[in-house]
């Protein structure tokens, strides 16, 4: 369904790696962009197959989002085949009338990979109207070069957002409203909800929790688990640092091997890291983990991998992840 462009009058920050199929249909396909321009783009399954042109050729064109913000944006990665791009510029042209997306100044390539990100709008009905219809929602993206002599080249790329991606962002936006009421409580954290979908979520009085996997794991088998938990009520002073004793306690109680390290620490906020070899017929886990004291009580974050230790590369990004994590106060 291709909708008024009159609804749309900022930046889009949405959608879905254009990977991503929304039908099981192959081949050419002609598309109407806003300027009246016919193109012909190919798909695969229903998924817009990758573009590309003697200067770039593109990688990814998909969605970020912090549901705790309501906010989303577009991500892209494009491979350069020349030295010489100084300049991207980013405007969709199928579902709006030519909005700008990004425009990155002056820009150098890492390793000839170019990784950009555009700016976070909210989510609303009159920002992003399109996710809140039915079916999926189509893009395309005009891509304009430049390198330093001035010369331009253009790529298009669609990009689809399906009916379930858009009711997936929505659910988990609806999830954490429901466990935090208190806006300005909220603890946020940004996670990719093309890659991890909430399985478990509980509120009660006292706590509430939210658990998110990967595709084809559940919240009982699984090999990466992301948790987000909030023990509700006015905390008392180092409050933090006493959850954190008493989970140790335990872990060390029920897994003789467990290895366990502070690896930052004041009176509102602890950083840590545990693993052990197995036990009670559980197998190895690897955790990175945070505790915030906040207004409406203390927050709780981590990463857990199972059956095999994180690599190096994992446990640094993962580190970082955590460490961004900011309480809105």
């Amino acid at each position: 369904m291709k909708p008024n462009r009159i609804l749309m009058l900022i930046s889009i920050a949405t959608g879905l790696a254009f990977l991503a199929g929304c039908a099981s249909t192959s081949g050419p396909r002609e598309r109407l962009l806003a300027d009246g321009e016919v193109i012909i783009f190919d798909y695969a399954d229903g998924a817009p197959q990758v573009s590309e042109n003697s200067w770039a050729s593109v990688v990814k064109a998909g969605m970020g989002a912090n549901a705790a913000k309501k906010k989303i944006h577009w991500t892209f990665t494009l491979d350069a085949k020349v030295e010489d791009i100084v300049n991207v510029k980013i405007s969709e042209v199928y579902y709006t009338d030519g909005v700008p997306v990004l425009n990155t100044g002056r820009i150098k390539a890492e390793k000839s990979r170019y990784n950009m990100r555009s700016r976070s709008v909210k989510i609303s009905k009159e920002v992003t109207p399109w996710l809140y219809e039915k079916g999926s929602t189509e893009f395309i993206f005009k891509i304009v070069l430049k390198n330093g002599r001035g010369e331009r080249r253009i790529l298009y790329q669609p990009s689809i957002q399906t009916a379930e991606t858009k009711q997936r962002l929505l659910d988990a936006i609806k999830d954490i409203e429901t466990w935090v009421q208190e806006p300005r409580a909220r603890l946020s954290f940004e996670l990719d909800l093309d890659v991890w979908h909430a399985r478990n979520a509980g509120h009660d009085d006292q706590a509430s929790i939210i658990e998110y996997v990967k595709d084809g794991e559940s919240a009982k088998n699984w090999k990466e688990l992301v948790t987000w938990q909030l023990y509700k009520g006015k905390p008392s002073k180092g409050a933090a640092g006493r959850i954190m004793a008493y989970s140790r306690e335990a872990m060390f109680k029920r897994c003789e091997s467990t290895t366990w390290k502070v690896l930052a620490s004041s009176k509102d906020d602890v950083l840590y890291e545990w693993q052990h070899d197995g036990c009670d017929g559980a197998p190895a886990q690897h955790e990175l983990a945070r505790i915030i004291t906040g207004k409406i009580g203390v927050h709780r974050i981590a990463y857990t991998r199972r059956s095999e230790p994180m690599d190096s590369e994992t446990r640094s990004r993962w580190l970082q992840k955590i460490k961004d994590a900011q309480l809105e106060r």
